[in-house]
């Protein structure tokens, strides 16, 4: 699976490369390998900070996929961004754009 990353992003990964050249990337202040529950626990201040309690990966990944296809992303490249294989996936899940305000935008750029 390929992950695309900005420019700062493939900077930080670089340089824990150079400090973890085998084994886990990413890993806790004691050197321990993240577990399935890190990720969550890194979150809880941001939480907290932001007064958004019910904030998760979640909808983190949702909001992602929904921002691009409301800014015109097309379906294949969002799939391919989130690791789907295919786009099925992004229209059911992600796809919320029924009765939005934004398809009768695009609806209206290509009219005759």
């Amino acid at each position: 699976r390929t992950i695309y990353l900005p420019p700062k992003s493939v900077d930080l990964t670089e340089t824990y490369c150079g400090y973890f050249p085998v084994g886990s990337l990413f890993r806790d202040k004691n050197g321990a390998p993240w577990r399935k529950d890190s990720l969550g626990r890194c979150l809880k201040p941001i939480k907290t900070l932001m007064n958004m309690p019910g904030l998760c990966m979640t909808t983190l990944r949702h909001s992602f996929a929904h921002s691009r296809l409301v800014k015109g992303q097309d379906a294949v490249t969002v799939a391919k961004l989130m690791g789907h294989a295919s786009t099925d996936m992004v229209y059911r899940r992600y796809g919320h754009l029924d009765g939005s305000e934004f398809l009768a935008q695009k609806a209206n750029e290509f009219a005759l």
